[in-house]
């Protein structure tokens, strides 16, 4: 049983984003506790595949017992832009936070970077983007 998020898996207001290579059974027994504790916690869940970066969106069936994938239409179409933006991010920051050829401090100054630059949309330096080169050749 899964005591807090694992890496790759994000509570966010409104929804939950979790990468498809993290969205196991556990974790989505995890999500359903989670669920089914508190009725603000019924939100869907948005999977983000690890390579191809696609969108999935489950939510919970009407019986609170299973996910269902939700089908690719208008009323989730914002819902799938908004994370559809920052899927490489993500995929890039959970990659670092998985990875265990980094040390701490090395995860922390990877994750600084990889915000800096693409959720922040901040230019590197010339140093910023050989460390961020370096670091992630590691992973």
């Amino acid at each position: 049983m899964i005591d807090s998020y694992p890496a790759g898996l994000q509570g966010q207001v409104g929804f939950f984003r979790c990468l498809k290579s993290v969205f196991t059974q556990e974790v989505k027994d995890f999500l359903l506790l989670r669920m089914k504790a508190s009725k603000n916690n019924i939100k869907p869940i948005v999977v983000i595949d690890d390579v191809t970066q696609d969108i999935e969106i489950y939510e919970l069936d009407s019986t609170l017992q299973n996910l269902i994938l939700f089908p690719n239409n208008n009323s989730n179409l914002r819902l799938r832009n908004q994370n559809k933006v920052i899927s490489e991010w993500f995929v890039r920051k959970a990659r670092a936070q998985i990875s265990s050829n980094l040390n701490t401090q090395q995860k922390e100054v990877l994750i600084d970077l990889i915000t800096m630059f693409l959720y922040h949309h901040k230019t590197l330096n010339q140093g910023q983007q050989t460390a961020l080169a370096q670091l992630e050749a590691l992973i």
